[in-house]
Formats: structure tokens, C-alpha cells, sequence
């Protein structure tokens, strides 16, 4: 392995080496293999000796990870990595948050499979555990380390593994727009997800085959590093894992170092080294750096249709119209129009399935070649033109030219955000609305705080009417929209059947004037789709509560309904609500903070909750209710099955550990881009700081969210979820007993998404690269 051989790490003198392959099922299946970036960041910061000397696995190279941590770790298991963590995790009994994939079936064959054959080594079990504990410590609880195929990471084993670290954060950075945030995003890599301890047939690995890997994930990432030589092109597997993404339908995205974004060269100088680079590129030349891998894939290309020649051909246009997509974001990040509209107009494309622009100044002029390389992209994506702060300078003339991309047949947009553009006004709206007739792709549009007033919510009503491609819906934070443009949005709600969510935070109903409560309450009553609503700070009383109470006892499709920050709502209110909580059998979250709820509101919620099918109730910030409230309550019906948010003391709350046991719902629903996304089972996180010795890399020391002042909890995109402060259950105040409970539910039950059915499929075709295979 690349001269690595003659090294001795600190597990190779202690640990015998074994050939023996595993004959149990793999503990993890290959495809939920794939780490989160802060695992992979917490890796990095693992200390190895290699020559006599410690050196973070950070600062090796990719091949070096391997030889000296990888291998030696997963020696007396003959597994991945991941599995191998995951069977410690599980056989020492901690928290199955790290690894909820594993846990019950581990469970069931613990006694018969032989899991741990053979006790680990007390240095490779010390580095495991402090890998394991900095993970923690990032992501502020246990949270899985590893899950799902989000995005399989295609790299060179020569990279420096801090930089592939790095490469990986700055990817996870532009789909989540988070850095170190926790957000269910994991990327395969080979290293961690391949057994490394193999020897002999590759074709024969018992992980030997992945093309499912591929097919399952949103993306094949292909790395461009260093910028100006990159070495993934003139690897074998690494052209063939991009070309295996086109044939299977998944899309590739090209991801450069982060240093790229230092270059001063101009986009002309660029684009034409981009194109030389491109030119020199030949599959017959691509290096592995075991022979038989280099045979093997090439004796696969020759029987292709056009041999080597055409998968040359086939590579070169792939990565050509790869930059072009690259050197647009970087015109459009430069305030460059006139070169993004030359780039697009080349056939520049948007390859991400998450295109965010929260750090450019878009201006309408930037519309132009953002709406051509739109209707040039083939992949169904999300597309956010919000700025991350502030206001920003779109204008209705801009959107107008948007609007009219969206018309075209060739556009596969399936998710647009305007927000925090309070100038879009009329004329951009009534354009949207008229494309939205015409389009079939797009299901999630967020409007908040973009002028839109009752104009546009009487156009958006007859849109709703008609059209039945559009699930979700924010109109958060438009203040000149009333109760006149509300009651026309319920209205039209009657007759719609496909909107899933409605986001009205901050939309002053005026629930006392006529009209609006009567046409709340028809619409909860005769609309069979609609299962989040939110009305947060929406001056909402006890006649709106009135008005949902009747609506909701005939409603079968709400799920979550979020009150919050309605003062007005009070004792009154909460009465009104209580009865239909013990009639209706579909809402299960429905949150109550700061409505200035006392002991008589309380004691009726109490009440109604022993007959009801509600998982979540968030009575935060109710100055009047206290924690003794509920008391007795708890100790009188034990059989109540819902987690209740109250204010809780810091003390108490690390005394029954529920703050990473328990998952909560939205907080605010006026965040961006994550509206329309199940409740999901986090906790808590911590936000952290660069570690200084290894640039990238989140230090574990950094403050937490409640030593900067934040909220305890998980934010996503701008504030939309958060955990409260303290959570109780209602029928038993220890926390292993309630995270049992919890445990105990399918994620169903708490508006989560359900258990991931397993796709069938016949693993034919290539094999997985070797252990050795792509230094």
C-alpha cells in the first residue's frame, strides 16, 4: 500500500492479523453504512504513532488511515468500521442513539452470532471510545453516527485525510447550511464502509458489490483536489463510480476544495485550464493501485458500447458541463451577470440537489442566467435564492423572469424559496401563481416576508383550487396580508386536497372579526389533506380555539397544529381546545407555548389528554402554569402516553438526561427550507469552534449553545426546530425509562418518517473496489 507496508502503527504490535471472512450477515447493511461529517471530523482527530511518533490520522494520508487505524481497529471483528463501532456501542449497552439501525437486531442475535469473537485491544479501544466521545460531544448528545446513503463521496486514497475531512464539511456546509449543526445527512466512504481486513478475490468480498450504494443515494460526490491538479481523475474507480452515477440515473455533483474560492484568476482563465485539464482526461491512463482492480474495470469498459473511446468521450462531457455549473456559481457569487449569462447560456446547469445563495447578492439582473441554467438542470432539486440575513434586493421583475422558466417543460424545480425578499410584491407573486398553473415539479414554495398582501392571497386561493402539485406553502411574515386574503386561503383549503402544510406565522387572522373564524372551522372540517398548520403569533384568541375545536372534531388528516405565541388564546382558549383533543384521533403534536395558559386551562388539557391520540404538547413559556401543576396529574393517570414541555430548571433537566431522550416539534415554522420535513427523533447541539491544529475540524471545547446564549436545542435552516428546555413524561419521570418509551414507538407514531423499507434489488455488475484500490 503505497510504501506504507514497513510502518508499524500502534494496534500492528499488538493485534495478530486474521484472514478468517465473516460467515454471519453483515450487522450493518452496506448501505447504511455512510457516516456523518462530524464522525468523520471526530476521526480525524484520533491519535496513531507511526514511526515512534503520535500523529493525528487528520494529517495522514488516506491509505495511511487505513493501514494504521482501520485495519488494526477492525482486526478482531473482520467488519467495516461502522459496524464495528456500532457492535461495540451495542454489546457495552450505551445509549442506542448512535446506533438505532443496529440495536434490535443485534439484540435478537447476540447470543448466536458470535458478534465479538475476540476481545478488542485496550489502545484500539481507548481511541474508539474518545472518537466516539468527541462525536458526542459535537453534535451535543447521541446522535446515529452513522445511517442512511445520503450522498456515496468519491475520493482518491493519496488525498490527505483531514482535506477529505474537510471537503466532506464543506459539501454537508452547502446542503444543510449548517457547519457542525447535526442534521441526518451521511456520506458513504469507502474507508469506513468496506471491510479493510480482506485478502484475496476482491469480486468475492463479502461487501464486494455497491452499485446499490449508488443507486440508493441522492448523489455521487466527485471530489476535485487539489484544484488546479486533481487527482480523482486519473483514478480508475473514481471514473468509474462517476460514470456508474449517470448510467443508474443518480446525479453527479462536482465538488472543488474550498481554496478555489481564494483563486483571483478571472472565470475566462479558469474555464479554459478547467478545459485542458478535462482534455488530458483517458480511462486507458487511469491508475489503481492493485493491477488486478485496473484490469479488471478496464475489461468492463472495453465490453461497453464504444469501448474506451466512448467512455472517454462520455467522462470529458460529464466533467466539462460539471464547471460550467461551478464557474456560474462563481460568476453569480462576483455580481458578474454579464459572464454567469455567457456561462449558462453554454449550457451552465445547476448540479446540486441543494442550490443555496444565502452568501450572494442576487439582484434581478441575476435572474436572468439563474432562470437559463434552471431550465438546463436535469435533476429534481431545491433551489434557495434567500439570503442568509437581512433583506435582500430581488424585485417582482426579477421573479417575472423566474415565473417564466418554471413554465417550460424542462424544468424540474421541486422546491423554491423567496423568502426575506420583501419586494417581490404583486407583480412577482401573480407570476408565480400563473407558472404554478402550468407547472407540474414543483411541490414546496416558501413566500415569507415577500410583500405578499390580499391581492396575492385571493390569486394564491384560486391557484390552490385548481392545482395539485403544490404540498407545501409558507406566507410567513407577510404583514400586509389580513383576515380578508386568510379567509380566501381557507376557503380555497376546502376544496384542496393536496397542500400538506400551511405556514401563516406572524399573519395577524384578526380571529375576531366575522368571517374568519367561521371559515377556519369550515375548512378544518371539509379538508382531507392538510396535516401542519401553523399559526404562530398570529393573534389568535378563544373564538379561533373555538372555531379549531369544531373544525378539528370532524378533521382526519391534521397531524400537527402550532398555536404558539397567541396570549390571547389563555385559560379561555385552552378550555375550547380541550374537548377535541379527547374526540380527535389524527393530531398528534400540537404546540401551546406563551399563550398564557394558567392552572384551570391546564387541568382541562390534563384531562383530555387520557383519551387522546396527541404524542407532543409544548407549554413553554405559560408564566402561569408550573411544573406542580401536572403533579398529580402524573402520579393519578399513569396510562396518559405524551411527552409534555413545561419550564424546567437546568438541574432537573441534566438530572433525568431527557433533553438528547426526547424529540419535540417545530418551534418556529417560518424556518426556510425544512418546512415541510417530518418531526424527527433529535436532541440537543452544541456549537463548536475550529480547532487551530487541524483547520476544519470542530474543536471539542467549543461553547455550547447555552453558554452563547441560544436556545437549547437543534436548529435547522434559521430556527425551525428546537428542543425545549426541559421535557417531561406523563406517567414516569426517569429518563431511561421515558427514552425506553420512546424507544418503544415507531417513528410514525410521532409524525417521524417510518421505518425505511429495503428496496429489492439483484446486486449484479461491478464489484466493490478493494481495500487497496484507489492510492
Amino acid at each position: 500500500m503505497g510504501g506504507c507496508t514497513s510502518k508499524q502503527g500502534i494496534f500492528a504490535k499488538r493485534l495478530p492479523r486474521s484472514h478468517v471472512v465473516p460467515t454471519w450477515d453483515p450487522l450493518v447493511t452496506l448501505v447504511d453504512r455512510a457516516v456523518h461529517p462530524l464522525f468523520l471530523a471526530a476521526c480525524a482527530q484520533v491519535e496513531v504513532e507511526v514511526d515512534g511518533r503520535k500523529v493525528k490520522l487528520g494529517d495522514l494520508k488516506t491509505y495511511e488511515v487505513v493501514q494504521f487505524f482501520i485495519k488494526p481497529a477492525t482486526a478482531h471483528t473482520q467488519r467495516s468500521l461502522v459496524e464495528t463501532v456500532a457492535e461495540m456501542v451495542v454489546s457495552r449497552d450505551e445509549d442506542d442513539g448512535l446506533t438505532p439501525l443496529v440495536r434490535e437486531a443485534a439484540d435478537a442475535r447476540m447470543s448466536t452470532s458470535g458478534l465479538v469473537t475476540k476481545e478488542i485491544d485496550t489502545h484500539a479501544d481507548k481511541m474508539l471510545n474518545d472518537m466516539l466521545s468527541r462525536y458526542r460531544t459535537w453534535v451535543g448528545g447521541s446522535k446515529p453516527f452513522h445511517g442512511h446513503v445520503t450522498y456515496f463521496l468519491s475520493h482518491a486514497w493519496s488525498f490527505k485525510f483531514g482535506d477529505l475531512c474537510n471537503m466532506a464539511k464543506q459539501h454537508y456546509e452547502m446542503v444543510t447550511g449548517t457547519q457542525y449543526k447535526y442534521e441526518e445527512v451521511y456520506y458513504w466512504v469507502d474507508i469506513f464502509s468496506v471491510a479493510q481486513n480482506f485478502n484475496g478475490d476482491f469480486q468475492k468480498h463479502p461487501d464486494g458489490k455497491f452499485p446499490i450504494v449508488i443507486r440508493e443515494s441522492q448523489g455521487v460526490v466527485f471530489t476535485i483536489y487539489p484544484w488546479n491538479a486533481p487527482i480523482a481523475p486519473s483514478r480508475i474507480w473514481c471514473l468509474f463510480e462517476a460514470v456508474t452515477a449517470v448510467e443508474e440515473g443518480i446525479n453527479l455533483e462536482l465538488l472543488i476544495e474550498q481554496e478555489f474560492s481564494n483563486v483571483k484568476q478571472p472565470v475566462p482563465a479558469l474555464h479554459e485550464q478547467f478545459r485542458t485539464m478535462v482534455a488530458a482526461l483517458d480511462v486507458g491512463l487511469a491508475q489503481a493501485s492493485v493491477d488486478s482492480d485496473r484490469t479488471m474495470i478496464l475489461d468492463m469498459v472495453r465490453k461497453r458500447a464504444g469501448g474506451i473511446a466512448g467512455f472517454n468521450t462520455l467522462m470529458r462531457d460529464l466533467l466539462s458541463s460539471r464547471m460550467l455549473g461551478v464557474l456560474l456559481l462563481r460568476a453569480l457569487a462576483a455580481q458578474d451577470a454579464r459572464q454567469a449569462a455567457s456561462l449558462a447560456q453554454q449550457g451552465a446547469a445547476f448540479d446540486y440537489r441543494v442550490q443555496k445563495f444565502q452568501l450572494t447578492r442576487l439582484t434581478d439582473a441575476s435572474m436572468v442566467p439563474i432562470a437559463t441554467a434552471l431550465g438546463q438542470s436535469k435533476h429534481n432539486f431545491i433551489l434557495d435564492l434567500s439570503p442568509r440575513t437581512g433583506s435582500g434586493f430581488l424585485t417582482g421583475k426579477g421573479v417575472k423572469t423566474l415565473a417564466e422558466a418554471l413554465k417550460k417543460e424542462s424544468t424540474v424545480l421541486r422546491e423554491l424559496c423567496l423568502s426575506n425578499h420583501p419586494q417581490i410584491g404583486d407583480d412577482g407573486i401573480h407570476a408565480l401563481v400563473d407558472a404554478l398553473r402550468v407547472n407540474t415539479t414543483l411541490s414546496t414554495m416558501h413566500l415569507a416576508n415577500t410583500g405578499v398582501d390580499d391581492s396575492c392571497a385571493a390569486e394564491l386561493g384560486k391557484m390552490l383550487r385548481s392545482t395539485s402539485s403544490l404540498t407545501s406553502l409558507s406566507l410567513a411574515n407577510n404583514t400586509a396580508l389580513h383576515a380578508p386574503g386568510v379567509r380566501k386561503l381557507f376557503s380555497a383549503l376546502e376544496a384542496n386536497a393536496s397542500l400538506r402544510v400551511l405556514d401563516l406565522t406572524a399573519v395577524r387572522i384578526n380571529s375576531s372579526q366575522a368571517g374568519t373564524c367561521e371559515a377556519l372551522a369550515s375548512c378544518l372540517a371539509r379538508n382531507n389533506g392538510l396535516e401542519r398548520l401553523v399559526l404562530h403569533s398570529c393573534c389568535a384568541g378563544v373564538m379561533a380555539c373555538e372555531s379549531i375545536a369544531e373544525g378539528l372534531a370532524t378533521n382526519k388528516s391534521l397531524t400537527f397544529l402550532d398555536l404558539s405565541c397567541n396570549p390571547g388564546i389563555g385559560d379561555d382558549g385552552a378550555c375550547a381546545l380541550a374537548p377535541c383533543l379527547a374526540s380527535n384521533k389524527t393530531l398528534q403534536g400540537l404546540a401551546l407555548k406563551q399563550c398564557d395558559i394558567g392552572r384551570e386551562g391546564c387541568k382541562a388539557l390534563a384531562d383530555a389528554l387520557t383519551a387522546s391520540a396527541l404524542h407532543h404538547l409544548d407549554l413553554r413559556d405559560n408564566k402561569l402554569l408550573k411544573r406542580h401543576d401536572w403533579d398529580h396529574f402524573i402520579t393519578a393517570r399513569t396510562n396518559v402516553r405524551t411527552i409534555v414541555s413545561l419550564d424546567h430548571d437546568e438541574a432537573h433537566n441534566k438530572k433525568v438526561g431527557l433533553s438528547s431522550a426526547a424529540p419535540w416539534i417545530p418551534e418556529h415554522a417560518h424556518a426556510l427550507t425544512r418546512l415541510a420535513m417530518p418531526m424527527s427523533r433529535r436532541g440537543s447541539v452544541k456549537d463548536m469552534k475550529n480547532d487551530p491544529s487541524n483547520p476544519g475540524s470542530p474543536c471539542k471545547s467549543g461553547p455550547s449553545a447555552a453558554d452563547l446564549g441560544l436556545p437549547v436545542g437543534l436548529g435547522s435552516g434559521g430556527g425551525l426546530r428546537s428542543m425545549s428546555k426541559g421535557v417531561l413524561q406523563s406517567d414516569v419521570l426517569d429518563g431511561r425509562a421515558t427514552a425506553d418509551f420512546l424507544r418503544s414507538r415507531p417513528a410514525s407514531a410521532f409524525g417521524g418518517p417510518a421505518a425505511r423499507p429495503q428496496r429489492a434489488r439483484t446486486l449484479t455488475g461491478i464489484t466493490a473496489r478493494s481495500s487497496t484500490a484507489k492510492v
